[in-house]
C-alpha cells in the first residue's frame, strides 16, 4: 500500500510542476501587460489572459519600489482606472495585503484617480481596519502626510466615521511637518533636473533589475558601468553632483539589503525565475536612450538565453524566443 501511495505522489508531482509554472508564467504575463503605459499595453491581452485562467492573486516583487505588488497595485500607480475596473469586476480581491500588510488603497493614497475609483466603486467592500506591519490602517497612514492628502482623508473619515484621531494631533503643529516640506522643495529641484536627464530614469531601473536578480544572473562589471555613467551625467551640472552620489547611495546601498533572490531548488521554477528577470533587463536596455545603450549587453543576454532554451518546455521555449525576438527589433530612442 505504502509503496502504491508513493508511485502516485511522484506520478502526480510533474503535473503539480508544470501546473504552478503555467500560472507563474501566466501571471507574469498579466503584470507585464498592466505595467506597460496607457498607450502601450493591450485591454484585449489583458482580457484574454484573465480569460485564460492568469492568476487575479498574482504578486511580484518591484525592483524599483522594492516592495511587493498586486495587479491592482501596478494598475492604481499608474492610474489607470479601466484596468483597475477589468481586474475588480473580474474578481481581484482589493483587500489583498503584500508581504507587508499593505493594501491597493494604502498604496493608493498618491494617486487621486485611483484612489477616487476604489472608494466609488461597488463590486466589492473595502475594509479599512486592515492594518500593516507598521500598524497603519489607510487612514493613519495617510494622516502622517497630511499637509498633502487632506481630501484623501475626509473621504476615509466620511466612510469610517471618524472625526479625529491620536494619529493626526500627534503629527499637527509638530516640526516634523516643516521637515518634510522643505525635503519635498529639495527632491522636487533634483526631480526637475532629473526630468531633464532621462538616462538617469534608465540606469536606476536597469540597476535594480540587477540588484534583484538571482545570484546566477549577477553582472557586477555592468553595475559598476552604471555607476559610471551616473557620474558622467552628474559632470553636467556642478550643482547636481551631490544629488548623483545620494542617487547612486540609494540604489546601491539600499539595494544591496534586498539584493539576489534565492534560487528556486526545482528546476522549472528556477528557469522561470532567471528568465524573467533577463525579459526585464532585456526590456529596460531597449527602451534606453541612445547615448546610454548598450548593444553588446543584448547580445550577451541573447546568449544567456540560448542556452537556457535547451532546458525549457515548449511554453517557455516560446517565451524565451519572444524575448529574443524582441531584443533582434530593438532600436534604442
Amino acid at each position: 500500500m505504502v509503496v502504491v501511495e508513493s508511485n502516485e505522489q511522484e506520478s502526480t508531482q510533474p503535473e503539480s510542476l508544470i501546473s504552478e509554472a503555467k500560472e507563474t508564467r501566466l501571471g507574469n504575463l498579466l503584470m507585464d501587460e498592466v505595467e506597460k503605459e496607457e498607450k502601450d499595453r493591450s485591454i484585449e491581452k489583458i482580457k484574454e489572459l484573465i480569460s485564460d485562467d492568469a492568476p487575479l492573486d498574482f504578486k511580484r516583487y518591484d525592483k524599483t519600489t522594492r516592495k511587493e505588488k498586486t495587479l491592482l497595485m501596478e494598475a492604481a500607480s499608474n492610474g489607470d482606472v479601466e484596468v483597475m475596473d477589468i481586474l475588480v469586476r473580474a474578481g481581484e480581491n482589493v483587500n489583498d495585503q503584500t508581504d507587508d500588510g499593505d493594501t491597493v488603497l494604502m498604496r493608493s493614497l498618491m494617486s487621486a484617480p485611483a484612489f477616487d475609483y476604489l472608494m466609488d466603486q461597488k463590486f466589492q467592500k473595502l475594509d479599512f481596519d486592515l492594518k500593516n506591519k507598521d500598524g497603519d490602517t489607510v487612514l493613519t497612514m495617510a494622516e502622517k502626510d497630511d499637509v498633502w492628502l487632506s481630501d484623501q482623508i475626509e473621504r476615509l473619515k466620511k466612510a469610517t466615521g471618524v472625526t479625529e484621531s491620536k494619529t493626526q494631533e500627534t503629527f499637527k503643529g509638530t516640526n516634523e511637518i516643516e521637515g518634510v516640506i522643505h525635503g519635498d522643495e529639495s527632491a522636487e529641484r533634483f526631480r526637475q533636473w532629473e526630468s531633464t536627464n532621462p538616462e538617469i530614469k534608465y540606469l536606476e531601473k536597469i540597476a535594480n533589475d540587477l540588484l534583484g536578480a538571482p545570484k546566477e544572473l549577477s553582472k557586477p562589471e555592468w553595475l559598476e558601468e552604471i555607476k559610471k555613467e551616473l557620474r558622467i551625467i552628474g559632470e553636467r551640472d556642478t550643482d547636481m553632483k551631490t544629488e548623483i552620489e545620494n542617487k547612486i547611495n540609494d540604489i546601491f546601498e539600499f539595494g544591496a539589503k534586498f539584493a539576489q533572490l534565492e534560487t528556486p531548488k526545482d528546476k522549472a521554477s528556477k528557469l522561470n525565475l532567471e528568465v524573467k528577470y533577463l525579459d526585464d533587463i532585456a526590456e529596460d536596455l531597449s527602451r534606453a536612450p541612445e547615448e546610454i545603450s548598450k548593444p553588446e549587453w543584448l547580445e550577451e543576454i541573447k546568449k544567456e538565453l540560448g542556452r537556457m532554451e535547451a532546458d525549457a518546455d515548449a511554453d517557455m521555449k516560446e517565451y524565451i524566443e519572444s524575448i529574443i525576438s524582441k531584443i533582434e527589433s530593438a532600436k534604442p530612442t
